[in-house]
């Protein structure tokens, strides 16, 4: 009797102190884009990971909670929860939600009570559930925290429950950098074109603020009038034309500007590539602008005249009937017909186009006087005089 005692009170003293793993759990930042074409939001994408420091443990319970400050949920516009661990067939989900009040997100899987078999959990690490967040852009920074609730509830905290309902809730390791302050990147709030007398586009754009803006790249894709189409094809040829630089980190509204020059005739898109500092980048929407072909030839008057010692010379080449692209001569003459300066020789799109003559660069320089220009193109032919005065 004295030995069944006693082996009974070693086997309460063994059970008692029996000591069970911890599960603890941990964020993996995996991307954040927003460099679509046209892009109005990013998406930030992260999964949640869970590790068993006891061994292989099977689980009746995983219950877990973010929360997401302030900037995402002025922003927010969809989350999405993939790649679960805990299957359907086994587990109960929910509630698995998030609030638009609190910007609290929870998700919690329960073994049904007709549940065949359990999802066990190693000392190593499982991813347990995706997580996907669709924002709106905004000039602010984001970040993403672990929500701890009261009294160990998983629907607003973390809590974690074994085979025999044993509460092996452990810890959740800091939440990495790239999920803390996150950037929302530069909004642009304005972007415009506008067509000068001479053919020359001025684009103008303008930020809110800024956050880690290195600048904008100026693209642009011409294509023929010809075309009875508005659709841009997905794989057209874009041209950078040139760079902005931005403004690195401004809380201040900020404009730019970028002109590009003597454009022929023709149909004209534009977008602006907003880059930041780390490389990520994004395209603005795409502006159309058409340059419409002078009706007449046109030889202007230069100006300034009489001058010395530059002066500007603009002309006018309307659309040929026949669509072809001619040559076009401009040069400049002395009273007696001899040759001065061959301005222009090369064949051009219809369009309006400005030339500037600098008599100090012809010959080492000309004398005072009167001096010809004249403008060729086909069968066409204008000539004018202007008067160089030292």
């Amino acid at each position: 009797m004295k030995k069944f005692i006693l082996i009974l009170l070693l086997n309460v003293v063994i059970f008692s102190n029996r000591a069970f793993g911890q599960v603890d759990s941990r964020l993996v930042f995996i991307s954040n884009t927003y460099h679509t074409p046209d892009a109005e939001s990013g998406t930030l994408i992260f999964d949640v990971e869970a590790y068993s420091n006891g061994g292989e443990t099977l689980i009746n319970l995983y219950g877990n909670s973010l929360k997401l400050d302030d900037v995402f949920r002025d922003n927010f516009i969809s989350l999405d929860f993939s790649n679960h661990y805990f299957d359907e067939e086994n587990y109960t989900y929910g509630p698995m939600d998030y609030s638009s009040v609190t910007g609290l997100v929870s998700f919690i899987y329960s073994l049904k009570p007709s549940a065949t078999q359990r999802k066990a959990l190693a000392n190593q690490w499982q991813k347990i559930v995706r997580i996907t967040i669709v924002y709106s852009l905004a000039d602010a920074f984001g970040d993403i925290k672990w929500n701890s609730g009261p009294g160990g509830n998983p629907q607003n905290g973390y809590q974690v429950k074994d085979e025999d309902l044993n509460d092996i809730t452990g810890n959740r390791e800091p939440v990495p950098a790239e999920l803390q302050q996150m950037p929302l990147p530069v909004e642009l709030v304005a972007f415009s074109a506008n067509i000068s007398e001479e053919n020359s586009v001025m684009l103008k754009w303008k930020t809110a603020t800024e956050i880690n803006n290195y600048g904008f790249y100026v693209e642009r894709l011409k294509r023929s009038r010809k075309s009875h189409t508005t659709a841009i094809d997905e794989n057209a040829d874009w041209e950078t034309i040139g760079f902005v630089k931005g403004n690195g980190n401004s809380n201040a509204p900020q404009n730019y500007s970028f002109a590009d020059n003597y454009l022929s005739a023709g149909e004209y898109f534009y977008r602006l590539k907003q880059v930041d500092v780390d490389g990520s980048f994004r395209y603005s929407a795409v502006i159309q602008v058409i340059i419409i072909a002078p009706d007449k030839f046109e030889l202007a008057q230069n100006y300034p005249n009489p001058f010395n010692p530059a002066t500007t010379i603009k002309y006018s080449i309307p659309e040929d009937l026949k669509h072809e692209i001619k040559n076009v001569k401009l040069i400049v003459y002395d009273m007696l017909g001899r040759e001065i300066k061959t301005l222009v020789d090369e064949k051009q799109s219809p369009g309006n186009y400005t030339v500037t003559f600098n008599a100090e660069s012809s010959g080492g320089g000309l004398p005072s006087g009167i001096y010809l220009y004249k403008l060729q193109y086909g069968n066409y032919t204008e000539m004018k005089k202007m008067v160089l005065i030292k």
